[in-house]
C-alpha cells in the first residue's frame, strides 16, 4: 500500500489549490504560505452568523454557512478564478469536500434537509465554460450528505456580469431570470449551493423562484466563501 501511495504521489502530485505549489499532506488544500494569507470564517453555528444576517430578506431561511472569506488580495481569489475561468472542476470538487466537512461538523441534528439544489447558469454560459461550478459543488455536497441532487432551478435568460454591481442593481439585473420546476413541490427543505455569497441577490432570486412553486419550502445555504463586505 505504501508503494502504491508513493507511485500515485509521483503520477498525481498534490498541489496547493491556489498557487499550485507541491504539498506533502494530501489532506491540506493550501500550501503553508497561502494558508497564512487565507481567512476562515470560523462560524460556531449555521443558524446564527453574518451570512444569515445578510440574507435576512429570505423569510424561510433556516441556515447558512461558508468556510472561507473571499478577499480580492488573498490567495483564495486564485482558487475561484481557476474554478470559474480556468477549467478546473477538480478544484471545485476539492473545495466542495472541504466546505461540506466543515458544514457537517456544526450542522444541528434536528435540521432536516431533503434535497440539494444549485444556482443555475444560462445555457450560453454553460456552453462556453463547459460546466456549472455550482452544480459540481452541489454533487459533492449531496453525495456527502447522502441527499438527492435535484435539478429544480433554471436560468431562463443570460445576464451580464455582476462583478461591479451593488445589491440593488444585482436584484434588478436578475429579476425573473431564474425559474423553478414544479418538482420543487415535493421538497420541504432544500439546501441551495453557490460558489460565493456576495450581496445575496442571486440566492434571493433563487428563493423567489422556489417560493412561486412551493411557498412552504424551507431554504438553507452553503457556499465555498462569503465576501467580507457587501
Amino acid at each position: 500500500m505504501k508503494f502504491l501511495k508513493y507511485i500515485l504521489e509521483i503520477l498525481f502530485p498534490v498541489s496547493c489549490v491556489s498557487c499550485g505549489a507541491s504539498i506533502n499532506d494530501e489532506k491540506n488544500l493550501f500550501c503553508a504560505k497561502c494558508l497564512t494569507e487565507t481567512v476562515f470564517t470560523s462560524y460556531p453555528s449555521v443558524l446564527k452568523n453574518e451570512m444569515v444576517d445578510r440574507l435576512v430578506s429570505i423569510g424561510s431561511l433556516k441556515a447558512a454557512y461558508a468556510p472561507l472569506y473571499f478577499k480580492k488580495d488573498a490567495p483564495v481569489k486564485n482558487v475561484f478564478y481557476k474554478i470559474k475561468y480556468g477549467n478546473r472542476p477538480d478544484v471545485a470538487q476539492k473545495m466542495a469536500e472541504f466546505a461540506t466537512e466543515k458544514f457537517m461538523k456544526i450542522l444541528p441534528v434536528d435540521l432536516k434537509l431533503d434535497g440539494v439544489c444549485y444556482v443555475p447558469i444560462h445555457k450560453i454560459k454553460l456552453s462556453k465554460r463547459g460546466y456549472n461550478q455550482s452544480a459540481i459543488i452541489a454533487k459533492v455536497v449531496a453525495d456527502k450528505l447522502e441527499l438527492p441532487l435535484v435539478h429544480v432551478l433554471e436560468r431562463s435568460s443570460n445576464i451580464e456580469t455582476q462583478t461591479h454591481f451593488g445589491r440593488i442593481d444585482r436584484l434588478k439585473n436578475q429579476e425573473g431570470t431564474i425559474v423553478a420546476s414544479k418538482n420543487v413541490i415535493r421538497h420541504k427543505h432544500l439546501l441551495i449551493i453557490d460558489d460565493i455569497l456576495t450581496t445575496g441577490a442571486t440566492i434571493e432570486t433563487c428563493y423567489d423562484a422556489l417560493r412561486l412553486s412551493n411557498p412552504h419550502c424551507l431554504i438553507s445555504i452553503l457556499t465555498l466563501a462569503v465576501t467580507d463586505s457587501w
